[in-house]
C-alpha cells in the first residue's frame, strides 16, 4: 500500500512538473485544410503552413496533446490523413531548451557604434531575435556575446517592466507581429508603449528586419537610449531607405518618383500574411516613396529606392505587391512564374535596407549611414540592369 502510495504520488508529482514546463506561446491557432491538403499527413500539412517550425518541434506538439482536429478532446495523431476542411487546432508552446539564452560568438558587420547605439548591417537569412523556431544564431545572440552590457540592460529593464505589470510573463503578440519572428520592414515606432524586452531576448532592439532582409538594424545600449530611439521612430523622424528589385515599374510612367498611400493590417484569411486593408476594417496608415533607379526594357526587372514614412509588417513587400509588381524572390508576395525564373539568382526577397539617417539623441549631430549591399543582390543587378554595379553602386544611387 505504501508503496502504491509513493508510485501514485511520484507519478502526480512528474505530471505537475510536466505542466509547469510547458509555456504558451500566443493564443491557439487553427488552420482550415484545403482540398489540396486532403490525404496528407497532418504533422506535414501543420509544417506546409508553418515551414519555420522543425518537424521534431511540430512532433513535440503531439507529443504533448496540443493538436485536436475539428473540435475533439482526442489526441491527434501526426499520421492522421487530413481531409478538406477539417479544422486543425494547436498552441506553439515554449520548451524547456529554448529558455536557455547562450551569448555565440558569430561575425557582425557594424557600420556604427558609441557608448549608446550600435548600427549593423544584418546579413540575409538572420533572424534578429530569438522566436518560435528559431532560438539560436541571431543578431541578439551576436550582439549578447560582443557587448556584455546589452544582456545587463535587458535583464533589468524586463524585471522592472513586469514588477510595474507593464508586460506579461508571456509574449506581447503585438511585438511579434510579422513574419521571421520579428517583423516586418521596419516597426520601431509602433511599439510605443510597449517594452521592448522580454525575458532578455530582445536586448536593445528598436525596430527589425525580417529575416531575409538584409541591411542597417539600431541597436540601443541602455534603456534611455532605447526610449530615445523609440521616440524618433514614433516620430517619424528617421529617414529609412531600402533598395529593392521588382518585377515591373512601381513608379508611375513618365515619373521618377511615386507615393503608395495605402493602408496595411491583417490579412482577413491568412493571419501569416499581411495585406491592403481599409482604415475603417482596421487597417493601419502606411505609406511608401519609391524612386527609379534602373531597369532592364526586356526582363521587365526594375531596380527601386523605396523611402518608408511608416514602418507596418512587411510593409514594402505588400505595397509593391499591390502595385502589381512585386519583388523578385518573394515567395509570400511575389510572384510563383517570376521567382521559379529568377530561383537561381534571388533566394530570398530582394531587399536591403540600405540607408538610414537620423539626429542622434544624445550628441544632437546627424548621423547618416549606408550598408554595404550583399553579393547576391549585387550580382543580380550586374547581371540584368548595370553591368558595372558592382564597382561603385553609390553612383547609381545619388
Amino acid at each position: 500500500s505504501s508503496s502504491s502510495s509513493s508510485s501514485s504520488s511520484s507519478s502526480s508529482s512528474s505530471s505537475s512538473q510536466q505542466k509547469r514546463e510547458i509555456h504558451y506561446k500566443g493564443d491557439a491557432l487553427k488552420v482550415v485544410a484545403k482540398a489540396s491538403d486532403a490525404g496528407n499527413r497532418l504533422d506535414k500539412v501543420i509544417m506546409q503552413y508553418y515551414p519555420d517550425q522543425s518537424r521534431n518541434y511540430i512532433h513535440k506538439l503531439f507529443d504533448l496533446g496540443l493538436v485536436s482536429i475539428n473540435g475533439s478532446n482526442i489526441k491527434a495523431k501526426g499520421g492522421y490523413k487530413v481531409r478538406a476542411n477539417d479544422v486543425i487546432e494547436f498552441r506553439f508552446i515554449v520548451l524547456e531548451s529554448e529558455t536557455e539564452f547562450v551569448p555565440e560568438d558569430i561575425p557582425l558587420d557594424v557600420v556604427y557604434e558609441d557608448e549608446h547605439l550600435i548600427v549593423v548591417n544584418k546579413s540575409p537569412n538572420m533572424v534578429v531575435h530569438p522566436g518560435a523556431g528559431n532560438w539560436t544564431s541571431t543578431l541578439v545572440h551576436a550582439l549578447a556575446f560582443r557587448y556584455k552590457d546589452l544582456m545587463e540592460m535587458a535583464q533589468q529593464d524586463a524585471e522592472d517592466a513586469r514588477k510595474k505589470g507593464e508586460i506579461d510573463e508571456e509574449d506581447d503578440q503585438d511585438i511579434e507581429d510579422g513574419d521571421d519572428s520579428g517583423g516586418g520592414e521596419d516597426e520601431g515606432h509602433e511599439q510605443m508603449g510597449k517594452p521592448m524586452l522580454s525575458a532578455t531576448v530582445r536586448p536593445g532592439i528598436v525596430h527589425r528586419l525580417d529575416k531575409d532582409t538584409s541591411g542597417l538594424i539600431i541597436v540601443a545600449r541602455h534603456s534611455d537610449a532605447l526610449a530615445k530611439m523609440q521616440r524618433l521612430f514614433a516620430d517619424r523622424k528617421v529617414k529609412k531607405t531600402y533598395l529593392a528589385l521588382t518585377f515591373g515599374n512601381p513608379v508611375n510612367e513618365g515619373c521618377l518618383q511615386s507615393m503608395i498611400d495605402a493602408p496595411i493590417g491583417r490579412h482577413p484569411r491568412d493571419r501569416l500574411r499581411m495585406a491592403i486593408i481599409p482604415i475603417e476594417n482596421g487597417g493601419r496608415f502606411a505609406r511608401s516613396l519609391v524612386q527609379a533607379v534602373g531597369s532592364c526594357a526586356k526582363s521587365k526587372l526594375h531596380l527601386v529606392k523605396v523611402i518608408i514614412e511608416t514602418g507596418r509588417t512587411h510593409q514594402i513587400r505588400v505595397h509593391m505587391q499591390h502595385r502589381k509588381t512585386p519583388i523578385v524572390g518573394d515567395n509570400v508576395y511575389g510572384s510563383g512564374g517570376v521567382n521559379a525564373k529568377y530561383k537561381s539568382s534571388a533566394q530570398r526577397p530582394m531587399l536591403h535596407a540600405y540607408s538610414l539617417e537620423f539626429v542622434h539623441p544624445f550628441t544632437n549631430q546627424l548621423i547618416r549611414l549606408k550598408a554595404k549591399i550583399p553579393d547576391d543582390m549585387v550580382s543580380f543587378v550586374q547581371s540584368s540592369i548595370f553591368s558595372d554595379f558592382g564597382k561603385d553602386p553609390a553612383k547609381y544611387l545619388k
